[in-house]
């Protein structure tokens, strides 16, 4: 065999392989693209099953905290506002449901005073102290609370003055000093509705040392009860 027609054989080998190489390529490409699947699209049950698998890889994943954190943030805020357009509307069940869905997404105190008004309007005083207590625990610095609580027990159980006395002193101790006043101007209230006019006197004065900005009307206050004891 000469030179050139070993040239020519080697051309023709190498023009086979390229083009072989390509028809095995453009199979490859066919067979993987017949093999891919267009993603399903979930049910409401099935997306439920996705979310709960979404938290537990989250878990797992400390890259996907922060998604999941933001998605709870944003259920809680829509299921709250839900609530309140409920509550708004005098649909109470409906509004407990979707307290109760917002405590799913976050443990936030004012989901839990938004079952306390609902449980309140519908007289169940059980229920209502048991999420006042909820949202007081996680959140011991709003004085509204405690001046909630203590409204509870006065006018729907048969609590004494001094458990009434018991709540307001603690609440004293982790209210937020900014708001302490309003506590102590409630309770001085709360002890002469009771009877406890002495006792009011006390808080009054008391009210005078914490804000004195308002001394003499709490002043006014404190003559107007020695005027009748």
């Amino acid at each position: 065999m000469t030179q050139e027609q070993k040239n020519l054989a080697i051309i023709i080998i190498v023009a086979g392989l390229v083009i072989g190489g390509i028809l095995y390529f453009k199979n490859k490409e066919k067979v993987n693209e017949d093999t891919i699947e267009s993603p399903a699209i979930l049910s409401t049950e099935e997306e439920g099953q996705s979310w709960d698998m979404a938290e537990e890889i989250s878990g797992q994943n400390p890259a996907a905290v922060g998604s999941a954190d933001s998605l709870n943030n944003d259920r809680f805020n829509a299921s709250m506002k839900n609530a309140h357009i409920a509550f708004g509307k005098r649909e109470y069940k409906q509004a407990k449901s979707y307290y109760n869905l917002a405590l799913k997404y976050k443990n936030e105190d004012t989901a839990h005073y938004g079952l306390f008004m609902v449980y309140s309007v519908q007289g169940n005083w059980v229920r209502a102290q048991e999420a006042l207590d909820a949202a007081i625990k996680i959140n011991p610095h709003f004085a509204d609370y405690w001046r909630s609580k203590i409204s509870l027990m006065d006018e729907r159980t048969n609590a004494s003055y001094e458990d009434l006395k018991k709540v307001y002193s603690e609440g004293l101790l982790k209210v937020d000093p900014g708001t302490k006043i309003n506590l102590i101007t409630f309770f001085a209230g709360v002890a002469e509705s009771n009877g406890r006019g002495d006792q009011a006197m006390i808080i009054w004065e008391y009210a005078q040392k914490v804000f004195p900005d308002n001394k003499f009307i709490y002043q006014d206050e404190i003559d107007r009860l020695r005027g009748k004891i």
